[in-house]
This record gives structure tokens, C-alpha cells and sequence, in this order.
């Protein structure tokens, strides 16, 4: 019974691993295929001109660099013009936002064409990722660009800033 037993588990981690390495997983993942830009996603956000203030706030709060390494990640960076009246004063609000605006692993816009998602953000927060007609949203932001794969994960550009919200606990302390 315990040879069955062996048998029966080391078979079923072969095939398990065997599907992680399926040729047109690898294909569609493959920076070699096109699909996904050569870059970190924080390479790309230093890059982008159109994204200079969120990361400006990411640099300043220390949180721009875990975006180096090889964990996926989706961003939903706000634009430059999205930022204009934003009260930066508040270090601990401008952390909480920006991390308002992390997800881990990677969502693209197909995973809502049927769908909507509701996200887990870096903040604890959820947040709807959703789509209404032929328009994307995170929230109630518009995509304005999205599906931008990189080596660690995806990012989308979006016409706003998703507003940080406390629930009752966080207010009170």
C-alpha cells in the first residue's frame, strides 16, 4: 500500500510539474516572443516620462525599488495629470496610496473582458477592475493604457488617482 502510495504522489508531481513547463506557457511568458518588453517593471516606470510624479512618490517613500526584482507585481500608475491637487503632506496617506496602486501578479485587461475582478491591493484594500463597454477601470479610473508586460509583472496607466480610504480601525489609531 505505501509503494501504491509513492507511486501514485511521485507520478503526480511529475505531471505537476511538467504542466508549469508546457511549451505554449512558456511561449506566451518567453521574452524572446514578443509579448513581454526586456525591462523590470522598474526600469519601465524610470522610462516613462508621463509616470516622472508617481515615481518621484515611489522613490520617496523607498518603494520603488522592489519593483527590481523578479516577484510580479501589476501597477496601476497614475499619470502626471492625474497627481495635480493631490495633498502629498501626509507621509503615511502617500504610502497607503501608492501601495493603493500594487497588486500582486500580473492582471490584464482579458481577464475582465467577461468578468470583474475584484483585486487584492498591496494595502490590504480591494479594489474592482472591471470593464463598461469598450473601456477598462481600476476602480472608478479609467485605463488609459494598458497590458504593458515587462519581466516581473504588467502596467497599466490610469486617468487618476484611486483614492486611499481608512475603514474604522485605521481611523481610530
Amino acid at each position: 500500500m505505501k509503494r501504491l502510495l509513492k507511486l501514485v504522489v511521485g507520478l503526480s508531481l511529475a505531471v505537476g510539474m511538467w504542466s508549469c513547463t508546457h511549451p505554449a506557457w512558456e511561449e506566451h511568458y518567453s521574452v524572446a516572443s514578443g509579448n513581454v518588453i526586456d525591462k523590470t517593471l522598474k526600469e519601465a516606470l524610470l522610462a516613462d516620462k508621463e509616470l516622472s510624479q508617481f515615481v518621484a512618490y515611489l522613490e520617496e517613500m523607498n518603494y520603488l525599488d522592489q519593483f527590481a526584482y523578479s516577484q510580479s507585481y501589476t501597477i496601476w500608475a497614475p499619470t502626471n495629470d492625474a497627481w495635480v491637487g493631490f495633498d502629498d503632506t501626509d507621509k503615511r496617506n502617500l504610502l497607503q496610496t501608492l501601495k493603493n496602486h500594487v497588486s500582486r501578479y500580473p492582471y490584464l485587461t482579458s481577464d475582465v473582458s467577461q468578468k470583474s475582478v475584484n483585486l487584492h491591493l498591496m494595502d490590504n484594500k480591494r479594489v474592482l477592475f472591471h470593464k463598461e463597454g469598450d473601456d477598462f477601470y481600476f476602480g472608478s479610473k479609467k485605463l488609459v493604457a494598458y497590458d504593458q508586460a515587462y519581466k516581473n509583472g504588467i502596467l497599466h496607466k490610469i486617468s487618476g488617482v484611486e483614492p486611499y480610504v481608512q475603514n474604522i480601525y485605521e481611523y481610530i489609531q
